[in-house]
């Protein structure tokens, strides 16, 4: 197994600031000292069918830091306005790209990048994340130094993260720390540790002032590895692997006793490789574990539940093949979550043990979601985007308010996902008087299914049949996802019918060559002082050459809100009886923006009388707003 194979991904919080007319306009990022807000992925394409709103699974717009891979590892929440996801990002560094830590952090509004130490210049990822409280949040990973992986531990406590000296048994091999749970004063943290010839398991616990190693059971003679710990009132588990050399993998389940880790027999299905990668232990004194079982043709989810006296296989659903389910949360015993992953296609060869990510991608896999009524696992029905969608954690709040985070493939490049599942309706933008059409100059059909029923079907209709969007595919146009500015670029020059312009001394922005596909469009609303680039620090942070354009990065409403205003040549207002949105004052950059689109019922606001003008654009309110500030140009 190699290191790569072991280790995660991760992400720091950098100041993204985004110019909206020239080369640089510093009045377009807005950030705080703590949270800061990088840009989000690409516009994602559903591949499953999702419910339109609750009881469900809905996609919750999360950021992302790199253009090469980010993704999450673990989610927790200490309440439903402070909820926790951790993982890594991939950071362009020559010759070789690093892994940096990633935390987000969910507000009760939106998720903000939070930022994050590395403990030292080379890779730094963390694997889980335990919020025991809104100022006691402890995550855990690795970082490699010195040709070596170091144990890593990082606390949160209500100011700032902080990395806290952890606990390795070997100083020139592999240490990793893969999850964390606590309760009351105990905090226990679990993974695993390389000697020369094999893994052994590996578990801390925090005394109050140190990590500090406590023995586990290592019972194979090649790997041996924990994977998850749980605590409650009802007990401490860990569970992993175990295998002897050249053997296949089996359960591992260990149990604290208040003096020792003890090793409790757990079963296995078939003679191929079992692996459970997450336990959670339930206030009715059962505890359940999660994970997969492989017969040497597929994998299957694998369930096993304790009943106060002895671990017990418990049936699941699945669809399609190389199923695996990752991780566990429980809101009561009668309301479990699990989530993981099912491909599509045909796979010949097992998930890889100690890897936290998909396992063996081949065709595409879909999140895979199961709940617990207290009777009998079910289906949850759960959004998929982009060419792969895998969730690798999950948190619980409340019976009507569950968390589930994990990665999404866009083009080749993972990008964080978030999922969360709502018993009523996540909030939408209350529409603007929609403006009439006298005539559309050219009507079709409507090839996206995901848009029937949607409040701006007209605007995403006519803007399509003129040629003006596309879909994320043939038949979806995805409106909740993302729209990048390359994107945004095309839709603003051919919508408000920019001229076209193409410089002759070559291209304006050193990521963004003539074969781009939005290369015309971006230099004609940069030539039209529509668009705008970046500032050099901003370039150098995401790893491009001054100047720069960044076209895959997402834009928000506030910017787009200001950029079609300008494309219209609108008159700005600025009303005698003060801002229509409470979140929207005076002193915002794009309050005067945002007050002439109202004005112009270009814009509206949400029922909560806010705009959110710092949230990433949905796909529809683009169009929305794109279609009213053409048909409403004065």
């Amino acid at each position: 197994m190699s290191v790569k194979g072991i280790l995660g991904l991760a992400a720091v919080g950098l100041l993204l600031i985004i110019g909206l007319s020239g080369k640089f306009d510093a009045s377009a990022g807005q950030a705080s000292a703590s949270v800061l807000q990088p840009p989000t992925g690409y516009a994602p394409a559903v591949a499953s069918p999702t419910p339109a709103c609750g009881p469900a699974w809905n996609v919750i717009s999360t950021t992302n830091v790199s253009t090469l891979t980010n993704q999450l590892l673990g989610i927790s929440a200490a309440d439903a306005s402070h909820v926790w996801a951790v993982g890594d990002y991939l950071q362009n560094v020559l010759p070789n790209p690093i892994h940096r830590t990633l935390i987000q952090q969910w507000d009760g509004n939106q998720w903000n990048i939070v930022a994050s130490p590395n403990a030292s210049a080379n890779d730094n990822t963390l694997s889980g994340v335990a919020a025991l409280a809104i100022t006691d949040v402890w995550a855990v990973g690795s970082y490699s130094s010195t040709n070596a992986y170091q144990t890593l531990t990082e606390h949160w406590d209500g100011a700032s993260w902080q990395v806290i000296t952890s606990a390795n048994v070997v100083t020139n091999h592999i240490n990793q720390l893969n999850a964390v749970a606590g309760r009351g004063n105990t905090r226990w943290a679990v993974g695993g540790y390389k000697t020369i010839g094999d893994y052994l398991t590996l578990a801390e616990v925090w005394n109050g002032s140190s990590w500090q190693v406590v023995s586990s059971a290592s019972p194979g003679s090649g790997d041996n590895v924990l994977l998850s710990v749980s605590s409650s009132v009802s007990g401490t588990w860990a569970v992993g692997y175990w295998a002897n050399i050249n053997g296949a993998s089996h359960t591992l389940i260990e149990q604290w006793n208040g003096v020792s880790w003890q090793q409790v027999s757990s079963p296995n299905v078939g003679n191929g490789t079992n692996i459970l990668n997450a336990v959670v232990a339930t206030s009715d004194g059962n505890a359940w574990a999660v994970g997969y079982s492989f017969n040497g043709s597929v994998a299957a989810p694998l369930i096993e539940r304790w009943d106060g006296s002895a671990w017990q296989v418990v049936s699941s659903p699945s669809f399609g093949v190389n199923a695996q389910l990752t991780a566990i949360a429980a809101n009561a015993p009668n309301d479990i979550w699990a989530v993981g992953g099912s491909l599509s296609g045909l796979n010949t060869s097992a998930p890889q043990p100690l890897q936290r990510t998909a396992p063996n991608r081949v065709n595409s896999y879909d999140t895979l979601i199961e709940h617990w009524n207290g009777a009998t696992w079910s289906l949850s029905p759960s959004p998929s985007v982009g060419n792969d969608s895998f969730l690798n954690a999950v948190t619980t709040v409340s019976s009507n308010d569950a968390w589930t985070a994990g990665y999404n493939n866009i083009n080749s490049t993972n990008q964080t996902l978030v999922e969360r599942y709502t018993a009523t309706c996540p909030p939408s933008p209350t529409p603007t008087d929609t403006p009439a059409v006298t005539a559309t100059p050219t009507d079709c059909a409507n090839p996206f299914g995901d848009i029937n029923g949607n409040i701006f079907y007209t605007a995403i209709h006519t803007l399509n049949c003129r040629g003006v969007i596309n879909g994320t595919d043939a038949i979806h146009y995805s409106p909740g996802g993302t729209s990048t500015r390359g994107q945004f670029a095309k839709v603003v020059a051919l919508g408000f019918g920019l001229p076209l312009y193409t410089p002759n001394s070559g291209q304006d922005f050193t990521d963004v060559p003539a074969s781009y596909f939005a290369y015309v469009y971006i230099e004609s609303g940069y030539h039209a002082g529509i668009l705008g680039g970046f500032d050099a620090n901003s370039c150098a942070v995401h790893n491009a050459q001054f100047p720069c354009y960044l076209p895959n990065i997402p834009i928000t409403r506030g910017q787009l809100t200001k950029l079609v205003v300008n494309a219209g040549s609108y008159s700005l207002i600025t009303p005698a009886a003060g801002p229509t949105f409470t979140d929207v004052p005076p002193s915002n950059v794009f309050y005067v923006s945002i007050e002439t689109a109202a004005a112009n019922h270009i814009v509206g606001g949400y029922s909560d009388h806010t705009f959110r003008p710092n949230n990433n654009i949905r796909r529809d309110e683009m169009a929305q707003i794109v279609y009213a500030g053409i048909v409403n140009k004065p």
